[in-house]
C-alpha cells in the first residue's frame, strides 16, 4: 500500500489510507514522525499522557509539539486568560482568543490538530495545597511551565518525591543572545530571576514539610 501518488511533482496524500503498527491504526498526520522515531516509538507517544502545567509562553509551545508528536493524552492546567499581551509569545494568543481561557483554548488547538488525542483541561493553578490531587493520577511526564516561585517548587518536590518524570523551565523573558547560555548548578544561576529564586526556594520546605536535598 503506497501512502502517496504523484502528480506534477507534487505528493497527494491519500487520507484514507493507514499504516498499521501493533494492531493499531496510525494517521497520515505522523507517518513522518514514525519515519524518525521509528513505529515502536511512535506507539509509545500515542500510549503516553502528559500533563502541561501553565499554557502561558512556554507551556504552549510545548503542549502544540507534544500534540503534533502524536501523544495520545494530554491534559493542560491553567486558570489564566488570553491577553492580547501574550500575542509576541503564547501560540494560542491570537486576536479572536483575547478573554478566553488558555486552557481551553488551547485544549481546542490541539483536538484540531490530533481529533484522537484525549484533551483534559483543568481550570485552576497548581498549589502547594493541591498539586497531590492534580498530579497523583499516573502521567507519563509533567511539564513545569509555571512562573511562580512556590508552586513551581511545590510542584517539583511532588514529582522528585513521587519519581514523576519531570521537565521543568525557567524563564528567559528580555534575554536576545542565545549564545550567552550556560549549563550551571541552579545555585549559580544569573539572568534568570525565576530560576534563582527557584534556586532558594530549594532550601526551604515548600512541601509536605520536608527541606529538598540537592
Amino acid at each position: 500500500m503506497t501512502p502517496f501518488t504523484a502528480a506534477s511533482g507534487r505528493c497527494h496524500f491519500v487520507l484514507r489510507f493507514y499504516v498499521c503498527c501493533n494492531q493499531r491504526c496510525l494517521a497520515p498526520a505522523f507517518w513522518r514522525t514514525a519515519r524518525l522515531y521509528g513505529e515502536k516509538a511512535l506507539q509509545c507517544f500515542a500510549d503516553a499522557h502528559v500533563c502541561v502545567v501553565g499554557i502561558g509562553g512556554v507551556g504552549s509551545w510545548a503542549a502544540e509539539a507534544l500534540a503534533r508528536t502524536g501523544i495520545g493524552a494530554i491534559t493542560l492546567i491553567d486558570m489564566d486568560d488570553v491577553c492580547v499581551t501574550n500575542t509576541n509569545r503564547q501560540i494560542h494568543a491570537l486576536s479572536g482568543n483575547v478573554g478566553l481561557a488558555k486552557a481551553e483554548v488551547m485544549a481546542e488547538r490541539i483536538r484540531l490538530i490530533n481529533p484522537e488525542c484525549r484533551v483534559t483541561v483543568v481550570d485552576d493553578f497548581v498549589t502547594p495545597e493541591n498539586v497531590a490531587e492534580y498530579l497523583g493520577v499516573g502521567f507519563s511526564y509533567v511539564i513545569d511551565a509555571i512562573d511562580s516561585v512556590r508552586p513551581k517548587a511545590a510542584l517539583i518536590a511532588w514529582c522528585r518525591r513521587y519519581k514523576v518524570p519531570l521537565v521543568t523551565t525557567g524563564g528567559a523573558g528580555g534575554q536576545i543572545d542565545p549564545t550567552q547560555i550556560q549549563v550551571a548548578d541552579l545555585a549559580k544561576t544569573i539572568q534568570d530571576p525565576l530560576a534563582a529564586k527557584l534556586a532558594r526556594a530549594a532550601e526551604k520546605p515548600v512541601w509536605g514539610g520536608e527541606k529538598q536535598q540537592r
